[in-house]
């Protein structure tokens, strides 16, 4: 399999240790969506009905309040679909096993909303997890780094698998 068009690796980290470094994260910074677990592959359809039973249960909620005209906590609705979505992927990758982490820190301008309305997180200003931006000349991406404290130690990788090249001989 190519890992993109110029090749690529994967890391394979050591799950526990992993864990341990982002108990840290979640505990300094501000994340309404932290998630850390098992890519559903495609050809599972009871694990598939599983991950977004709460998504249909929430959605059918919500249909049900518009219907009748009242308010409906949407957190529930978009927590779920994430959950769900971004764990599910192809089952031609199902032998690479993968876990998924993802991170949805509080945005500075949904802190600066809450402190508006009198709703700041705990811990304040201090709390929102900085979000960068690299650029490749051409596109602009937004990440956050993560495990960034002064006496942090390196994330615990235990090997590194070097990707096909698309020149492989």
């Amino acid at each position: 399999r190519a890992y993109g068009n110029l090749g690529g690796f994967a890391l394979v980290f050591d799950t526990r240790a992993l864990w341990e470094c982002l108990e840290r994260e979640m505990r300094s910074f501000d994340y309404p969506h932290f998630a850390f677990s098992d890519v559903v592959y495609d050809d599972d359809s009871a694990a598939i009905e599983r991950e977004f039973r709460k998504f249909w249960e929430s959605m059918e909620q919500s249909i049900d309040a518009i219907a009748d005209d009242r308010d409906f906590p949407n957190d529930d609705l978009f927590y779920s679909f994430v959950s769900g979505a971004t764990r599910l992927k192809h089952r031609g990758f199902k032998e690479e096993n993968e876990i998924r982490l993802v991170a949805n820190p509080t945005p500075m301008a949904a802190y600066r909303y809450l402190v508006s309305r009198g709703l700041a997180p705990r811990g304040g200003e201090a709390r929102i997890k900085p979000i960068n931006i690299r650029s490749d000349g051409r596109l602009s991406r937004r990440y956050i780094a993560l495990n960034e404290f002064p006496d942090a130690a390196c994330l615990p990788i235990q090997s590194i698998i070097v990707g096909p090249q698309p020149d492989q001989a």
